[in-house]
Formats: structure tokens, C-alpha cells, sequence
């Protein structure tokens, strides 16, 4: 028996996770996606399922011939993803267990930060292509009305060709603010998510700071210092024995103060820290990239 439901879900979403899960519980398998429309099997046996999902950057072509029954996969299928170049694979394999399940191996999670990411820069690349596209073709358009307002009414020219024009606007601009809330609402949380579980921060958005030591009592390894961020040497004046490096890190002044003061053991009025934004402590904006 074979089912078709329609679902507005992102793939790979907690919603759609669970929406296959509660499909499962039912019996039925999902053999395919089509946009929003899923289609499902009933399993030809009674017994429970694991549901394997998989990120990857590439096409899988045992997924595609379903030669997977040597790894106990009786149901595959791949389906590349929006706006990037990776895929992602719902396989299912019979378990011994009483309960239907879902499982993501730690690789596939590191794979899937990879598309969030991806997807994230992609999508905002094509909304802001898209705004400004529109402005300029709102330009031309207002140019063209004013010219042709000039013709009949020149005293009103100019604000009967922008209030003409604005009811062409204000819908894209209604677009692009959703847009905004689409991608933070779905993909910026996601992403923070699997960060948090991968211990992956890389690529977020980091202050530079200018870290100038004073008077060390030995010369500054900053390997010992990498877990703060990531240091630049740029110069050392022995007239003064002052160090002076550049360090990319979401802490705040105050804890790499009081790091570098005890693992140096110098006093902490010896290190200054100045960073772009003269704010202490910093780091309030990588939170949110």
C-alpha cells in the first residue's frame, strides 16, 4: 500500500525527523520526496525500523541501484539539497529493538553543519541579489514614470513617480524581511545546535583584538594559548620587552586578562587589551553569526 502526504518541512529538520518517525510507527517507509510531497510504502514485514539519515557532498551510487541489502538496508533513496551540492540519504534497516528509531552518525553531523552553513550563506547571497535586483528595476521604473509625469504635471513629478512606484516595493521588501526571519528562525538555531554538539565553532564571525604583554617573565608561547583564539604575532620591542599580537577569540578581555596574567606570571596591569569596537568584555556579536 502506498501513501502520499504533503509536508512543508526542511529536510532534515526536527519536524520532518519526527513526522517520519510518527510515519513509521505506522508502518509505512518513506520512498520518496518530491518538494513537499513524500511518499511511502507500507513495510512488507512487522517488524521495527531504523531510520538512517545521511549527509554527504557527493552522489552515493548504491543508494541510487538500492544495492544495499549486503548492510541490511532494505529501503534507500538520496536526495540532493537546495541550494547546495550535498545530498541526503533516508535509509531504513530492520533492529532488534521494540521501537522504531532514528540515527545520525557523528560524521553525517559534521556533514551536516557543513550544508547549514552552506545553505545559510548561499540563501542570503541569493535574497540580497534579489533586493537589489529589485531596487534597480524600481529605479528604472520610477525614473520612467517621472519622465512621464514631467509631460503633464512637473510641479508633481517626482512624488507621484515614487508613490506609483512603491506599491511594487513594499511587497519585496515584505519578501525579504520574511526571508530573514525564515533563515534565522530555521537554519541560524540549527546551526548553533549542531555546533554546540560538535564542539565546532569554526567560520563564526570573531573580534580582533590588539594584545600588547609587558615585561613577561618568559617569552609568550601562544600555542599554550590557542584554546582563546587564534593568535598573530606582529612585533616584539626588546627596548621595552613588549610583545604585540593580533587575537581573533569570542572571550571577554577580562578572562584573557587573567589567563595570560597567571600562565605568564606577570601583572595584569602589564597586558592591555584594545579591541575594534572599544567594548569590554567583548564578544556579544559572534553569538549571533
Amino acid at each position: 500500500m502506498k501513501r502520499t502526504k504533503l509536508r512543508l518541512h526542511n529536510p532534515g529538520s526536527d519536524k520532518e525527523k519526527d513526522f517520519l518517525l510518527t510515519m513509521m510507527d505506522e508502518g509505512y517507509l518513506l520512498t520518496g520526496k518530491h518538494f513537499v510531497f513524500y511518499n511511502f510504502t507500507k513495510a512488507e514485514d512487522n517488524q521495527h525500523h531504523d531510520l538512517i539519515l545521511e549527509y554527504s557532498d557527493q552522489k552515493t551510487p548504491d543508494i541510487d541501484s538500492g544495492n544495499l541489502s549486503d548492510y541490511g538496508i532494505i529501503s534507500s533513496f538520496q536526495k540532493k539539497l537546495w541550494l547546495t551540492k550535498y545530498f541526503i540519504s533516508y535509509s531504513y534497516a530492520k533492529n532488534k529493538k521494540d521501537i522504531n528509531e532514528i540515527k545520525i552518525s557523528d560524521d553525517s553531523i559534521q556533514m551536516e553543519l557543513k550544508y547549514v552553513k552552506r545553505y545559510i550563506k548561499n540563501f542570503i547571497t541569493l535574497i540580497n541579489w534579489v533586493l537589489v535586483i529589485t531596487v534597480i528595476i524600481w529605479g528604472l521604473l520610477a525614473a520612467r514614470q517621472y519622465i512621464s509625469d514631467m509631460k503633464i504635471s512637473p510641479e508633481k513629478a517626482s512624488e507621484t513617480a515614487v508613490n506609483t512606484c512603491a506599491i511594487y516595493l513594499y511587497p519585496v521588501l515584505a519578501i525579504f524581511l520574511f526571508s530573514w526571519k525564515y533563515i534565522w528562525s530555521k537554519f541560524f538555531k540549527r546551526k548553533h545546535a549542531l555546533q554546540d554538539i560538535t564542539g565546532d565553532y569554526s567560520g563564526n564571525w570573531q573580534p580582533t583584538l590588539l594584545v600588547t604583554i609587558k615585561n613577561p617573565s618568559t617569552v609568550p608561547d601562544m600555542h599554550d594559548f590557542a584554546y582563546l583564539g587564534t593568535w598573530t604575532r606582529l612585533t616584539h620591542k626588546e627596548n621595552e620587552n613588549t610583545y604585540y599580537y593580533n587575537l581573533k577569540s569570542n572571550y571577554s578581555i577580562t578572562d584573557i586578562i587573567e589567563d595570560l596574567s597567571t600562565m605568564l606570571n606577570t601583572d595584569k596591569d602589564n597586558i592591555k587589551i584594545i579591541d575594534n569596537f572599544g567594548l569590554a568584555p567583548i564578544g556579544w556579536l559572534g553569538s549571533f553569526f
